[in-house]
């Protein structure tokens, strides 16, 4: 055997050693004849067993540093196997971690143990002080290792007496000194036996006093371990939180108050100090008081102008913590975020039962966290508390129906019956469940169309039953692809959306001119009438001189400062339209914004800026001025649409550009839609690299959840499938959702073809040759948006040109997407 030396010793008792000597090759094939030689001859021993020298091989990232990570490859197993098939133990060892480098520096170095010695029970047993030295590298890449078998004998120390101790003191040092030099009579005997009595009285009392000090020491120390104990055995009291509260009033210290704009404070909040106290809400009982506490700081710290002196709170908390979508600026109270916050934890102990935190409360107190229990300990409470806000964003797969209400749980779309704007038999018990619709695991069609009518019954006779997975099992409303567990528990508790507000988050605005119209909307904007109103001015005259009532109307339309600006802007060759207010704010559904009304959002800003230094003698700039800072702040791509001709100075509209695949390739692009009543759609448009249309294709479908409709619109590409399009060198997935795309890219690297266990597989994408998903905002994806409104009417397949010819609109979109500049 070339890797490995076998022989034996006798140690003179009549014991027989066995020692290899190793040297394995770098290769793990060749590694592999001496695993199997050391499996023959070193199995099943009864003798000592010895094995040293260089494995090649490690065992565990902590035996490796530097250079790729540690992998438990076959190399690493082959070698585990023999050491359990030889019953072999690793020793210990001392010195440097590492044998072996391979000297080069920086990055590229890397660190290996890969010497070492092995020995078996038998060796174990009869030599437990066994230890191997790793000695000092000095001229090969290895380092020398050495086995010490035996354990020295403890050599005997001497007695210490208590004078060498004084000794090792320094302030024996001084005491010493002073009574050495103090002034004595008598003859040199009697001096320097009076010295040595003074000496070792003054030694004396000092260790007594030292020691005292040593025995105070020790009961502090002991009562303070014993004050630890019981601080940590005990609940969590108010006071534990001042650390916190402090933590929080050192950050609004911090960061200055007159530095920061409104929707700076507001961002702020919402990223550190709304975050504090977030894991405490979630995992114990955090008191009121501290709670209560927690949201004054932060309501201050948005609305306060000095460090010494509140400001005026121009909108109440209460609407300041509402959801964007109804009027907030989407801030955290605390009061209202523990219950999401919990629901996080009890959504993971019913995806979760087996882990053995869930394991041993189910154990404890049962499966459901409905049921009510005498004792209940504080985790268990937390998780009640949990389900209960989290009953509002989950829905129940029926399995055998048996814990689901019909009346009460939501089960059917995304809506308990209660809350449905529909009617139904009054004769339905309100204790009833859904088990009694079903009977062997089907529904009861005579009975639900009964009970229900003939448009729900179809609706519920549409429920799959899943009776072959046991008990009910809840999911989540809408996937967790754009919202958490929290936040969608926490939307849960707002049910009607305020369409006032909904035109903020179709328009590009900065954030502070964002927070200027959100506070507009709110009728929070200090104007002279405002001010009047609350009685903190006299004159509600306009501040230029227009001798009229000054509001947000005359502000926006009739002042003549802002005439001005639009004349200068409109000499520019930027008109603004003639909007009125109510048309921006209190139109009730607003689903389009140009470029030229974000134009004039950010036009009214600047003018309300420039009006304020006026007011306070801040330096007021020009109409020009004003004109100029509107356009310095919009990115004047996006206004391309507005020029009427095209020459080489000027851009060229990219807003309709479509880019075509490779040579070969086909381009796939995807898109959803949703509209109330739960009327969903999907489509599909195929194209080849000269823009030619394949294929066209949408589906209608009857769900709630926009990013769930377009995840499902990736599997409307099996539906289109053909041997052409399989022929193809690739193919490109564009989208405008890029959550859904980056879930499908990730998923893809992972091998995991499901969205859920129970869901629609996306496997067949692997037939493809290649895949490359790309993200293209919305005014790219027109072709495909179309398709998927289309789809809300009914599904369709269009692969002839006769199919779509009458649809003139999606002729145009797919002629101009086509279409290339010269």
């Amino acid at each position: 055997m070339d890797q490995c030396i076998l022989g034996s010793i006798d140690d003179g008792k009549g014991k027989c050693i066995l020692i290899a000597t190793v040297y394995a090759s770098t290769k793990f094939v060749e590694r592999r004849a001496l695993w199997d030689f050391l499996q023959e001859h070193c199995a099943n021993l009864n003798c000592l067993l010895i094995i040293g020298g260089d494995f090649n091989c490690v065992l565990g990232q902590d035996d490796k540093k530097g250079g790729k990570h540690f992998a438990f490859n076959s190399s690493a197993q082959d070698l585990w196997r023999c050491m359990i098939s030889c019953d072999l133990k690793e020793t210990r060892f001392s010195g440097p971690r590492f044998t072996w480098t391979n000297n080069k520096d920086g990055a590229s170095k890397i660190w290996v143990r890969h010497d070492r010695f092995l020995i078996n029970s038998v060796a174990m047993h009869l030599m437990p002080y066994v230890l191997t030295h790793h000695l000092t590298r000095v001229a090969s890449d290895h380092a020398p290792i050495l086995l010490k078998l035996f354990e020295p004998s403890a050599s005997t120390k001497p007695i210490i007496r208590f004078e060498d101790t004084w000794v090792s003191y320094h302030q024996t040092r001084r005491i010493i000194r002073a009574k050495w030099l103090m002034k004595a009579k008598g003859s040199a005997a009697d001096i320097l036996n009076r010295k040595c009595l003074k000496t070792l009285r003054a030694l004396f009392f000092w260790s007594k006093n030292k020691l005292q000090e040593l025995t105070n020491s020790k009961f502090k120390l002991e009562a303070s371990l014993l004050q630890l104990q019981n601080d940590e055995c005990s609940e969590i009291s108010g006071s534990d939180y001042n650390r916190i509260i402090n933590k929080a009033l050192k950050l609004v210290h911090a960061w200055g108050l007159k530095t920061l704009s409104l929707a700076g404070r507001s961002s702020l909040i919402k990223s550190s100090l709304g975050t504090l106290i977030t894991y405490q809400l979630a995992h114990t009982k955090v008191p009121l008081s501290i709670i209560d506490k927690v949201d004054r700081i932060c309501r201050s710290f948005l609305w306060q102008d000095k460090e010494d002196h509140g400001g005026i709170h121009y909108v109440s908390w209460k609407k300041i913590c509402l959801p964007k979508e109804q009027g907030g600026l989407g801030i955290k109270s605390m009061r209202m975020w523990s219950g999401p916050v919990r629901a996080r934890l009890a959504w993971h102990s019913y995806q979760f039962p087996l882990q053995w935190h869930n394991s041993l409360l189910r154990e404890a107190y049962g499966d459901s966290l409905d049921l009510v229990v005498s004792k209940p300990g504080r985790s268990w409470k937390i998780l009640q508390d949990g389900w209960r806000s989290l009953k509002g964003a989950v829905r129940w797969k029926i399995c055998d129906g048996a814990s689901v209400s019909i009346l009460k749980d939501t089960w059917l779309l995304d809506q308990r019956f209660e809350d449905w704007p529909t009617f139904y038999n009054a004769s339905i018990d309100e204790s009833g469940r859904v088990g009694d619709l079903l009977e062997d695991g089907c529904w009861k069609e005579s009975e639900i169309r009964e009970l229900f009518g003939q448009c729900l019954a179809e609706i519920i006779l549409n429920i799959t039953v899943f009776s072959d997975l046991g008990a009910d099992k809840p999911e989540l409303i809408f996937s967790t692809l754009s919202n958490s567990v929290s936040s969608q528990v926490f939307g849960a508790q707002f049910k009607q959306q305020d369409e006032r507000f909904g035109w903020l988050r179709l328009v590009k605005l900065l954030p502070r001119e964002t927070m200027f119209w959100w506070r507009l909307i709110h009728d929070a904007i200090p104007t002279q009438d405002w001010m009047v109103r609350k009685g903190l001015e006299i004159s509600e005259l306009c501040v230029w001189g227009c001798l009229v009532k000054e509001d947000l109307n005359h502000i926006m339309y009739h002042c003549k400062f802002s005439l001005k600006v639009y004349t200068v802007l409109l000499s520019w060759g930027f008109p603004l339209p003639c909007l009125q207010k109510d048309s921006m704010v209190k139109k009730e559904k607003v689903y389009h914004f140009t470029q030229v009304d974000t134009l004039f959002l950010k036009t009214v800003y600047q003018i309300w800026l420039n009006k304020n230094r006026k007011k306070h003698a801040d330096g007021s700039v020009s109409p020009n001025m004003v004109a100029a800072l509107v356009l310095g702040n919009f990115n004047l791509v996006n206004l391309s649409i507005l020029w009427k001709q095209w020459d080489t100075n000027r851009l060229y509209p990219i807003d309709y550009s479509w880019c075509p695949p490779p040579s070969k390739w086909l381009k796939f692009n995807i898109d959803g839609a949703c509209k109330l009543p739960y009327r969903a759609g999907m489509g599909i448009v195929v194209r080849d690299a000269t823009g030619k249309l394949i294929v066209a294709a949408g589906k209608q479908l009857l769900h709630w959840d926009v990013n769930f409709i377009e995840l499902q619109s990736i599997a409307l590409l099996k539906d289109v499938m053909n041997d052409e399009l399989l022929g193809a060198l690739g193919i490109i997935i564009e989208g405008d959702n890029q959550k859904v795309l980056q879930w499908l890219y990730k998923n893809i690297h992972l091998g995991r073809w499901k969205y859920n266990s129970l869901d629609f597989d996306l496997s067949f994408i692997r037939n493809f040759h290649h895949v490359i998903l790309n993200f293209m905002p919305r005014r790219f994806n027109r072709a495909a948006d179309f398709c998927a409104k289309q789809a809300l009417n009914s599904s369709f397949c269009w692969k002839k040109e006769d199919d779509f010819n009458s649809l003139g609109v999606f002729v145009n979109i797919l002629k101009e997407d086509a279409f290339r500049p010269p």
